[in-house]
């Protein structure tokens, strides 16, 4: 009897063993199914994304899973049953029928270096406060990008990535971007002052020339030669609106100023803009502003020269102007990246142009210098209230362009359209050719502890004959550049401009600059032809007798 109740009891403690072992597969089954992870081959490391030739990862913030390989077939809006593929593993789809993952990734495809503190940082500033303030977005960037079919591929690339939202951030970008947004219609595209959208292709740009006309006040109350200067780019709607607007407000407290612009025909080129700088000192300006992507070559040689300075882009070029700075204008593109990016997540997103005035927060005017008189400060900020108010119409007719022909009549203003098409100049804005500027006989202008009258004193008694050139360089600062445009020493002001030149270069482009010094143009470009295939690069800014003035070329 005992046997039997001892064999009873081990079939009872089997069946419940089973039973058990049931449950528990039952239980990991559900749980399986229910939190399947990603497949791991889909998933892009930053080790792996940095492996890539030109796309790179400079933001990331997230601690969600990455979205499935790009190369699967696109989700429909139908639900697949559970049994077939798990819900938690699809994309969603938004109203828009945008593809969204909880993990979003955005391309960013800048022109230059996006520590050039202009164009490029601004807008890369941006993304990283948008990648603050979301916490579930990683950004890849790729730098340095020309506006030719080259970045076709990279937008190619960026997908391949899981990009789902890029954005091209140069002007010239766009025919690429529409073509790219055709082929791509499940990916958002973003681009900054186009004129034309598709589906998935919308546009966005802030309103520069309201603050332009802002800046502008500034210059026609600090002016003393009453001659301003602007160099910019490219001759686009854009940025033909910021010089008019400039002018129109330079004219508003000083209806006597000229204005006298530079186009260089490409967003980076230090040369042209320091030869730019330089022709206009040429030209009696003392008041630069500029519309390129990289101004720290226009502020510091400007700075040098002792012409006033009103930035583009950044706040930060404050510091490299500290005795002739005015003011400027800085994009601060952060919350607009937040709530497009938000918008099109939860689809409340459509394709359009979005342009920000001075009212927006999109950008903002920079800092005063010292120079700007409580008075000027005071105008300003009442124009500008004005101009958010409606009171104040930038653009009221009559205007005239420099042709004399009448552009809007009495009556009417332009507005936020001459963003996109303005292919004109205001009357009293000239283009100047730099090129054909002798940039020899650059008056010496005024430094910050000098009159006007002191300049000329100085200059008519400079000495005219200048010691040997020294090994000793001169260190770069804004003193040493007073101290040398006081006089009329070649030599000095000659080594002083090269190693000026020369840091620009080492700083903007991390290469290797060599100062090289010639006695006349054969020898100097007999040289050059034998160093061409160096990477190096041979800078001569000293042409002329001891007695002419210095000039970078």
């Amino acid at each position: 009897m005992r046997s039997l109740r001892d064999n009873l009891a081990f079939i009872l403690l089997g069946i419940f063993a089973v039973v058990l072992v049931f449950f528990m597969l039952r239980l990991q089954n559900l749980i399986v199914t229910t939190q399947q992870p990603e497949p791991t081959a889909a998933v892009n490391t930053p080790e792996t994304l940095q492996q890539q030739p030109t796309v790179l990862v400079v933001a990331t913030a997230t601690n969600t899973p990455e979205p499935p390989p790009t190369d699967a077939p696109p989700p429909t809006a139908e639900a697949a049953p559970a049994d077939e593929q798990p819900a938690a593993a699809q994309p969603t789809l938004n109203s828009s029928g945008y593809q969204v993952y909880g993990s979003l990734v955005i391309g960013a495809i800048h022109v230059g270096s996006v520590d050039d503190r202009g164009y490029n940082q601004a807008h890369d500033e941006g993304l990283q406060e948008m990648v603050e303030r979301i916490p579930d977005v990683r950004v890849i960037s790729a730098e340095n990008i020309p506006e030719t079919e080259e970045v076709l591929g990279v937008i190619d690339q960026m997908i391949q990535q899981g990009a789902k939202i890029i954005f091209a951030q140069s002007f010239g970008y766009l025919p690429f971007v529409v073509q790219a947004a055709e082929e791509h219609p499940d990916i958002v595209f973003l681009h900054p002052g186009g004129f034309e959208l598709r589906p998935n292709l919308g546009t966005y740009w802030a309103n520069n020339y309201e603050a332009m006309y802002l800046a502008g006040i500034a210059a026609g109350a600090n002016t003393v030669t009453n001659e301003l200067g602007f160099i910019t780019a490219f001759p686009i709607p854009n940025i033909l609106a910021s010089v008019n607007a400039f002018h129109l407000g330079a004219r508003s407290v000083n209806p006597n100023v000229q204005t006298h612009t530079v186009i260089n025909e490409s967003w980076v080129a230090p040369d042209k803009e320091a030869q730019a700088v330089n022709a206009l000192a040429a030209s009696n300006v003392d008041v630069v502003t500029m519309i390129v992507d990289s101004p720290t070559v226009v502020v510091q040689t400007a700075e040098a020269l002792g012409m006033f300075t009103i930035g583009f882009h950044s706040s930060a070029l404050q510091e490299l102007a500290p005795n002739r700075w005015l003011t400027g204008v800085a994009y601060t593109w952060g919350n607009y990246y937040t709530t497009v990016v938000q918008q099109i997540r939860s689809g409340q997103w459509q394709a359009s142009h979005v342009r920000g005035g001075i009212e927006s927060d999109m950008l903002q005017l920079a800092p005063f210098g010292p120079s700007v008189s409580e008075e000027t400060r005071n105008r300003i900020i009442a124009a500008r209230t004005d101009i958010i108010r409606g009171q104040l119409q930038i653009f009221q007719g009559p205007i005239v362009d420099n042709q004399g022909l009448e552009r809007i009549p009495a009556g009417r203003a332009g507005g936020l359209e001459l963003l996109d098409t303005t292919d004109w100049l205001v009357e009293g804005v000239t283009q100047l050719d730099a090129t054909a500027v002798d940039v020899e006989a650059i008056p010496l202008l005024p430094t910050p502890t000098q009159s006007v009258a002191d300049a000329g004193a100085a200059e008519e008694e400079a000495p005219t004959e200048a010691p040997e050139p020294t090994a000793t360089s001169v260190p770069v600062s804004a003193s040493t550049a007073d101290l040398i445009l006081g006089e009329t020493d070649h030599h000095a002001a000659c080594t002083f401009f090269s190693e000026l030149t020369a840091q620009m270069i080492r700083d903007q482009f991390d290469l290797d600059v060599e100062i090289v010094k010639f006695g006349d143009d054969d020898e100097m470009y007999g040289e050059l032809a034998n160093r061409q295939n160096q990477r190096t690069v041979d800078i001569t800014v000293c042409y002329g007798d001891p007695d002419d003035r210095p000039y970078l070329r």
